[in-house]
């Protein structure tokens, strides 16, 4: 009915709508995109009448295309272009990339080490992407003071992690929730990162 329609799109269990139109354009679709997208329409000439239309957005992408991207996720969000010792990333293969070890046989990403590489250089986060790199079993940051921001719970995504360790960051927050997940964990170091609320009791059983 023209001009009696109200919409809103809501994204997860957001409570504020991304959008009010009738239809809803993503461009430049990146990880951050995915997720489930509910339209909720209404009508100003029905009372008590609600329409809901609801998407379920993914990215095409094979594991090690995920890998790939969520390493310039990382790069980006984490001011990579201020990194040092980091020329080589986002060019040439990523097996050359420095702090990167990829596992030959399945050519996903296992170790990630931005040490002394300067990560959040003129300030920058560490991107929820890096829940993407699921293969990971080493992940490393240390020295990143200028690193701001908490810790992505989408990285406990990452549970064949053993040795996490982020180490002199700017990071704050509190340990998101979910770290249960890291079942092969045996190392958790965050020392010099500026931590805050309780730990979790899950990490003592």
């Amino acid at each position: 009915v023209p001009d009696g329609e109200v919409y809103a799109w809501f994204k997860d269990d957001g409570a504020v709508p991304v959008a009010t139109g009738d239809t809803l354009v993503i461009s430049n679709i990146s990880f951050a995109d995915e997720g489930t997208y509910v339209c909720k329409a209404q009508s100003s000439l029905v009372t008590n009448f609600e329409i809901r239309t609801t998407y379920e957005l993914m990215v095409n992408a094979t594991d090690r295309e995920r890998d790939s991207l969520a390493l310039v996720d990382i790069y980006n969000a984490g001011d990579g272009p201020n990194w040092v010792n980091a020329d080589n990333w986002l060019t040439g293969v990523i097996s050359d990339w420095e702090g990167v070890e990829i596992d030959t046989a399945s050519g996903r990403v296992v170790t990630l080490g931005i040490n002394q590489m300067n990560m959040g250089g003129n300030g920058g986060t560490l991107s929820p992407s890096i829940g993407n790199l699921t293969a990971l079993t080493r992940f490393e940051i240390q020295n990143a003071p200028n690193l701001t921001g908490s810790i992505p719970a989408e990285l406990w995504n990452c549970t064949e992690i053993g040795r996490l360790q982020l180490k002199y960051t700017g990071l704050t927050g509190g340990i998101p929730a979910g770290i249960e997940s890291m079942v092969n964990a045996y190392e958790l170091n965050f020392q010099q990162s500026y931590l805050g609320g309780p730990i979790p009791p899950e990490i003592f059983e």
